[in-house]
């Protein structure tokens, strides 16, 4: 048997695209290989994204979508909500520095 096979290259690494045509040994070390990647850190994150990855495309697409509705109120009235954009920062300041004087004693 050849050691050439068909393979897809990502980044700077070829992977097999069939794995069904290599050989078992080299199968069994593949899957031994993309165990040990999936239970260390790594693998959890990889885990963690593949997972949520609707999530992360609707939070995405939303703040897409609310970056354009706030540009067009700030084209009609922008002082308006720079103020009120104003008014929650300095609230979350005070209310973060009230809970966290709270919280010390």
């Amino acid at each position: 048997m050849s050691n050439l096979y068909e393979s897809i290259k990502i980044g700077y690494v070829c992977f097999p695209k069939d794995l069904a045509s290599q050989t078992t040994a080299w199968q069994d070390s593949w899957k031994e290989m993309v165990k040990t990647l999936y239970d260390g850190e790594a693998g959890s994150v990889i885990k963690d994204v593949t997972k949520s990855y609707k999530a992360l495309g609707v939070c995405l697409a939303l703040s897409i979508v609310f970056s354009i509705i706030y540009m067009y109120m700030m084209s009609l009235c922008a002082w308006g909500i720079a103020m009120v954009s104003i008014l929650i920062i300095e609230l979350t300041f005070f209310g973060g520095a009230g809970g966290l004087i709270y919280a010390a004693t």
